[in-house]
């Protein structure tokens, strides 16, 4: 009888599920509410993002990632960034209005090394009248 009870307790416990199996890590709570959180990120550029007057601002990585940088820091960027290149970024990944968006601390060429620190944008000046 003890025999019994104690493998209904084990096939209950294991029923559908492979029970040497880990447990899945937990998933981050920021991340599941959308709160902003730092991610590193290698993939290929496949797009880039500029503006009317022509500044570099982001890339599209192969996965589909958005990656966004100042304009004031796509002239240093470009050569890092040219379509084809494998890069590794390191940011503050957020909600942005096409999907998530990784805003970049920092680029790394994985083909040839070259890191770059990227700047956090100024807000302009404000006038004073």
């Amino acid at each position: 009888m003890l025999l019994l009870r104690f493998l209904t307790l084990l096939f209950s416990t294991c029923a559908g599920a492979n029970c040497n199996q880990p447990a899945p890590p937990p998933q981050d709570p920021a991340a599941a509410q959308g709160e902003p959180v730092v991610r590193e990120v290698t993939g290929r550029v496949v797009e880039h993002a500029v503006t009317l007057n022509g500044d570099l601002t982001g890339v599209v990585l192969e996965d589909r990632t958005r990656v966004h940088f100042p304009p004031a820091a796509g002239a240093t960027l470009t050569p890092l960034l040219r379509g084809g290149r494998t890069v590794r970024v390191i940011g503050v990944q957020h909600p942005g209005p096409q999907g998530l968006v990784l805003e970049a601390s920092s680029i790394t060429s994985v083909d040839d090394g070259v890191t770059v620190n990227v700047p956090e944008a100024v807000p302009p000046a404000a006038t004073h009248r």
